[in-house]
């Protein structure tokens, strides 16, 4: 874990208001979108919506691996202010000043990252105002608090009593091994502009520009593979649009850290569709501490190994098979 001497007043609720970040325009190429399930957040409160939006976030989940989110309660003006904080993250730090939060801890991905491990990554937890920012960002430390408060109990915790319902557990199953204060990070990254030989490598079709949502191996383990972890990649940009940087605004929660990552045997649902294991039987289950991690640890450091598949390379982690999809 990585330790900070804190000064306590750099970090006092701020009252700076950002400007308002413009969007670069919209390309002019027809693209092929994704068509994405559409889950309207405040809908899915009401038991009527919850049974509709049950069905569609399973079916999503299990086609497509993403959803769009909508009436989530975070609206335009915030999102411009939030991304204008990030691209200060980038464009107003200097490079000595990034190198003293380069991240280093090994067991969560916390600060910057260099290019060519991530393009350019800022990465920030849930106790905004005990871990210590670059001096740029500090006057607004308030609106990445919002953001991450947000995001946790206005959007995850419905999605997880809506996962939930699905596998026909208690509507806080989830959400008690979700609680906020567990490991979450608010992350902001910046693709640089790439050749055009690098973007030929990468294919794909686009996600419109507002808010999604994917699953990540987590909840592919306590839903016993029901929800599978979504495979992804950032594709190449339109002509029109080379030249712009990209710009994106994430959020990522882990379950508590205590929680042992096994999945919910007691659910019918899962016990009619099979359950995939994490390990075997007789082997240790990794609590989620154990397994972010062996994930940190190894990431970028471990010499991959050819899989049987194309384009597949594989480490153990945890006694895990992890496949990447290079």
């Amino acid at each position: 874990m990585a330790t900070y001497l804190v000064n306590k007043s750099l970090f006092t609720p701020a009252t700076a208001d950002p400007p308002l970040y413009d969007f670069p325009p919209g390309t002019e190429e027809d693209l092929e979108n994704a068509d994405l399930a559409i889950i309207d957040i405040v809908k899915a409160t009401t038991e009527q919506g919850k049974i509709e939006f049950t069905e569609q976030v399973r079916r999503a989940l299990r086609e497509t691996g993403f959803f769009y989110v909508i009436n989530h309660g975070y609206s335009a003006e915030q999102t411009r202010k939030i991304f204008l904080i990030a691209n200060m993250a980038f464009d107003d730090v200097d490079e000595e000043e990034k190198l003293k939060y380069t991240g280093k801890s090994p067991e969560i991905y916390q600060g910057y990252k260099p290019r060519m491990a991530f393009e350019t990554t800022l990465n920030s937890t849930t106790k905004v105002y005990e871990q210590e920012h670059p001096k740029t960002l500090r006057p607004y430390l308030k609106h990445i608090d919002d953001f991450v408060h947000h995001n946790h109990m206005n959007v995850v915790h419905p999605i997880l009593r809506i996962l939930a319902r699905g596998l026909g557990l208690p509507g806080e199953s989830l959400v008690e091994q979700h609680q906020f204060g567990a490991r979450v990070v608010s992350e902001v990254m910046k693709h640089r502009q790439r050749t055009l030989d690098e973007e030929a490598k990468t294919d794909g079709v686009w996600l419109k520009v507002i808010k999604v949502v994917n699953i990540g191996d987590g909840i592919d383990f306590l839903c016993g593979g029901y929800y599978p972890a979504t495979r992804h990649r950032v594709v190449q940009p339109p002509k029109d649009q080379y030249h712009i940087d990209r710009l994106g605004v994430f959020y990522f929660t882990y379950a508590n850290d205590d929680v042992e990552l096994r999945p919910h045997l007691e659910s019918p649902v899962l016990q009619r569709a099979g359950i995939k294991q994490l390990v075997k039987p007789e082997e240790v289950v990794p609590t989620v501490r154990q397994w972010r991690e062996g994930r940190v640890e190894s990431y970028g450091k471990t010499i991959l190994k050819e899989g049987k598949d194309k384009g597949v390379e594989e480490e153990f982690i945890c006694g895990v098979l992890v496949k990447h999809y290079n």
